[in-house]
């Protein structure tokens, strides 16, 4: 086994460490991903009617697979009813069998492995056997993938899946299990990983931005430092913490107006938006006047707390500006 050259499938799942909120057109799609070097796949959960009521199922696979994995399901440290073990659905139409809030919380992933890369040699007697494990660059690689497509989904859509206590629900991430198909059977290999996250109400990302968000993530890129400022900024409002919304949203617009900046030396967010040169260049909008500008400086150095409605106005505009000079790749 250890010296083979051929690829062993390997199949599993893989709970996440935080919900995503995506359409229903995401469901049930297979995606390329990238774990640790390790090209893959993952497959979505299906979604499926029992009366009135939608559910997320374990995806369409090859019967050998299907008690593998339910059995994965079923391990602790966090075994899951199969009704929620993928995530749940928490606003429908019924009469048109449209799912609208969509929380998914696993998937099942595909590689194909080099033998030696889940195989750990062990000597006895003499001779050597093989101790399957899921290999170290995916078990380490994978929640930090998650990471970055959750930092791509934030970014890209107002969704809040950083844990914290947000509200009442919370899901439960029992890290990755896998299965290898070896000689015709098929054997478990180690589980590993487990949290709590909780999470609000969300935006939930389409297909077509999530292809987009995966690819980043596979390419271990990171949004730019304005767009991660934005979603920090609209964390900060929905906790109520307005100062550090306007904080975060002002040093975005900065950002993304540096570069107009010929003169060599450091100014300030007036000084920007005060500059017609600028302003025509940047084809900044006519709302983002002193008025905008002073909020964000009686924050920073009168102590002023802005009003919830306030701080969304100043943010809105930043979102507009950023989105312009900083179009988001997702």
């Amino acid at each position: 086994m250890g010296g083979s050259s051929r690829k062993i499938e390997v199949v599993g799942v893989y709970r996440f460490p935080a919900p995503l909120g995506l359409t229903q057109g995401c469901l049930g799609k297979t995606l390329k991903i990238a774990i640790g070097g390790n090209d893959g796949r993952a497959t979505m959960p299906i979604l499926t009617w029992t009366d009135e009521t939608p559910l997320l199922a374990l995806p369409s696979v090859e019967d050998q697979w299907m008690p593998a994995l339910l059995g994965q399901l079923e391990k602790p440290p966090r075994p899951s009813p199969l009704s929620t073990a993928f995530g749940r659905v928490t606003g429908w139409t019924p009469s048109t069998r449209q799912a609208h809030e969509i929380r998914v919380t696993a998937c099942v992933v595909w590689f194909a492995l080099r033998p030696s890369a889940i195989a750990v040699p062990q000597e006895y007697l003499g001779g050597t056997s093989y101790k399957a494990k899921i290999p170290d660059e995916i078990r380490a690689g994978i929640d930090p993938w998650f990471d970055r497509l959750r930092t791509w989904l934030e970014v890209a859509v107002d969704q809040d899946t950083e844990p914290g206590d947000l509200g009442p629900r919370s899901a439960h991430s029992g890290g990755l299990s896998l299965c290898a198909r070896i000689d015709g059977s098929v054997a478990d290999l180690a589980s590993w990983g487990g949290m709590t996250a909780f999470h609000d109400r969300f935006e939930p990302l389409n297909l077509r931005r999530l292809r987009l968000a995966i690819r980043e993530a596979n390419d271990e890129r990171l949004p730019e430092s304005a767009h991660l400022l934005l979603r920090d900024a609209r964390a900060a409002s929905r906790r109520q913490n307005t100062r550090l919304a306007v904080i975060d949203a002002g040093t975005a617009v900065e950002l993304v107006l540096s570069p107009y900046n010929q003169t060599g030396t450091e100014h300030t967010l007036g000084w920007y938006v005060n500059s017609s040169a600028i302003r025509a260049a940047a084809q900044l909008p006519a709302e983002m006047d002193q008025t905008w500008v002073k909020l964000r400086n009686d924050v920073i150095h009168r102590n002023c707390r802005p009003t919830r409605k306030e701080a969304q106005w100043y943010l809105g505009l930043a979102t507009r500006v950023v989105c312009q000079l900083s179009p988001l790749r997702v």
